[in-house]
């Protein structure tokens, strides 16, 4: 198998068959997915809590779903409504373990925890890239269902930094402005 092809030197390459410059949206948001994804691996790989490494592998197949939603139109939608209802119940069920915040906090924290803001950062850029290939000439062939899933799951992150900043003692500050 080889590792490259070269049919992309160009800047052009192919989505279902249609020749498309890489300077697209959807190319954006096919790019900040993987990215995204290879950020929930370093969290994975950095935190010792077997829940959530459990629930950031599941996501991390999910998002290869989700990838083939953007890139494949004709297909039947792998992510759906029970997807983000999935993230919206693990929010719930983090939420109950962490101190209810009034303010923005500053992303920082423990090893792991800082690990999960960037990522809630690199997924928030990721559901940018989502809404303007959604808002693109080809938006009715994205699945609805992407966008919400992208939400919820950098508040999942977020709820789940918080979560093991506190385990460990780690006191969140707020911003000063």
């Amino acid at each position: 198998m080889a590792f490259y092809t070269g049919k992309g030197d160009n800047g052009e390459s192919y989505i279902e068959g249609k020749k498309m410059k890489k300077s697209e949206p959807v190319f954006d948001a096919i790019g900040d997915i993987d990215e995204l994804n290879a950020v929930l691996g370093i969290c994975a790989s950095n935190i010792d809590d077997e829940h959530i490494v459990r629930v950031l592998t599941n996501i991390q197949n999910k998002l290869f779903s989700l990838g083939a939603d953007i890139i494949f139109s004709n297909t039947k939608k792998n992510v759906t409504f029970d997807d983000t209802k999935m993230l919206e119940d693990e929010i719930k069920e983090f939420e109950g373990s962490v101190k209810p915040q009034k303010r923005f906090v500053l992303p920082r924290g423990i090893s792991g925890a800082e690990y999960l803001h960037n990522a809630r950062a690199v997924a928030r850029r990721a559901e940018r890239s989502i809404l303007k290939t959604m808002f693109s000439n080809d938006a009715e062939k994205i699945n609805p269902y992407i966008a919400s899933y992208i939400n919820r799951l950098s508040s999942l992150l977020f709820v789940m930094a918080l979560y093991l900043n506190e385990k460990e003692g780690f006191e969140e500050k707020n911003p000063e402005y």
